[in-house]
């Protein structure tokens, strides 16, 4: 999967699609010291403007009598961790941050080498599941108001542009993009116009289940957040939960974090099949939707943005729980889960700017800084690195 992981205001999904090309591992060099990074402008690319093609796709709503998975908001403590895990600094193979920060930069672990994409204030961009399509958003204007999707092909070098209503985008599937109400055909270089969700709506759809949520305004301005999961793209609504957030860990299993009561969430496994379900912890003052996991682990942060009494030091710790050993992990530093994926964990406040081992704490390849916003290929030989207008962290 690629996680996407973050929370999007707008509608996105999320599929992760199994393809039948492998790519090639990280080289365990790659994190390696090497000498100033080379800088090379973008080449002249091959662009195609497709003539967007009409075509409705409607958004069921979910149907009424499905079976509820009701969690209990408990009040135990925290559980203490089994293991405490240090991460040593990482090394990166690029010394110093490539300027300008506010151009898209494509940064090759294999080569040393740092490509300037162009103009960005979105984020470094995406990868497809395969690693095949790299795709981020400009603007197109200097209200940054009109924005340009480019897509470009990692194995040809040609590239597709798109005309977008927003610059938040998601692949769902190998070769299909979903930006606002425009689904792109990245094959056949066509844009589709669907119906956009309702108002409040958030959609991720990982290992054949789709999840779609929707709120219910109740007095007070407070909302409850009802989670409808449905089996492969909408093709049958399986149950409906109640909770603050969740996550796809597998195609059977589901992880849900209830809405915190006095500062305590509960977080539970539900498996799909039997609607059962497994305590996994409690924690305290999580992060809303910081909540990432897939197969066998799953992570979460307490503590989110707390100081310590003298005013000295965060106390926020990320932890990592391991569903076939029910070791529970805790990092010695503060950190912010950005996701999860084949036993690798990527921190970041608002992206992954780094991966390490899950078991060993080893990392496997990292940026120069952990400020911005990156895109990673399955393998980790490129990061497509961008910076994001805003207050510069998740914390005040």
């Amino acid at each position: 999967m690629r996680r996407l992981g973050t929370l999007l205001a707008t509608a996105l999904l999320l599929l992760a699609c199994t393809s039948e090309d492998e790519t090639p591992s990280a080289s365990p060099t790659s994190t390696t010291a090497t000498e100033t990074p080379v800088v090379v402008e973008a080449s002249p690319t091959e662009t195609a403007t497709p003539t967007p093609t009409v075509e409705v796709m409607r958004w069921p709503e979910p149907p009424s009598g499905l079976p509820v998975v009701e969690l209990e908001a408990r009040t135990d403590a925290p559980p203490d961790a089994d293991r405490v895990l240090t991460l040593g600094e990482p090394e990166s193979p690029f010394p110093d941050v490539v300027q300008p920060i506010e151009d898209v930069r494509l940064y090759d672990f294999e080569t040393g080498e740092v490509e300037v994409l162009g103009p960005s204030f979105y984020g470094g961009g995406q990868f497809s599941p395969d690693g095949r399509y790299l795709a981020w958003a400009e603007p197109k204007s200097e209200d940054r108001i009109e924005v340009l999707l480019r897509v470009r092909d990692m194995e040809s070098g040609n590239e597709q542009e798109f005309d977008v209503h927003r610059p938040m985008f998601q692949f769902i599937g190998e070769h299909l993009i979903l930006s606002a109400d425009q689904l792109i055909d990245l094959d056949v270089g066509e844009m589709r116009v669907i119906e956009p969700l309702p108002d409040g709506s958030n959609v991720e759809l990982d290992d054949g289940l789709l999840l779609q949520s929707y709120r219910l305004d109740i007095p007070g301005d407070d909302y409850t957040r009802h989670w409808t999961v449905w089996s492969g793209f909408k093709d049958e609504a399986l149950f409906e939960v109640i909770g603050w957030h969740v996550d796809v860990l597998d195609e059977e299993t589901v992880a849900v974090m209830t809405e915190p009561v006095d500062r305590l969430a509960t977080i539970y496994l539900v498996d799909v099949p039997t609607l059962t379900t497994q305590l996994v912890a409690t924690t305290r003052q999580p992060f809303p939707g910081d909540l990432e996991g897939e197969g066998r682990h799953l992570a979460w942060t307490e503590n989110s943005c707390q100081i310590n009494e003298e005013q000295t030091d965060y106390v926020d710790r990320l932890r990592i729980w391991d569903r076939e050993t029910g070791m529970l992990t805790v990092l010695d530093d503060r950190s912010f889960v950005a996701a999860v994926e084949d036993g690798r964990l990527a921190p970041g406040g608002f992206g992954p700017y780094g991966w390490f081992e899950i078991e060993t704490g080893e990392w496997l390849a990292a940026l120069p800084t952990p400020g911005e916003r990156a895109g990673w290929s399955p393998d980790l030989r490129y990061a497509s690195v961008g910076m994001v207008l805003g207050h510069g962290g998740r914390c005040p």
